[in-house]
């Protein structure tokens, strides 16, 4: 049952992740431009 648990939570995670990174692609201002960079950076390991 701690396994199922486990991977729902793991799975909840990489789903929000993908969505914080899409909302950060698609945001046009300048105060993202430096996390963006980091992010996908970060992303790329998940790819």
């Amino acid at each position: 049952m701690r396994q199922q648990f486990e991977n729902k939570d793991y799975y909840t995670f990489i789903v929000l992740y993908k969505k914080i990174i899409c909302m950060i692609r698609n945001s046009q201002l300048e105060i993202w431009e430096i996390p963006r960079s980091l992010i996908e950076k970060e992303s790329q390991r998940w790819n």
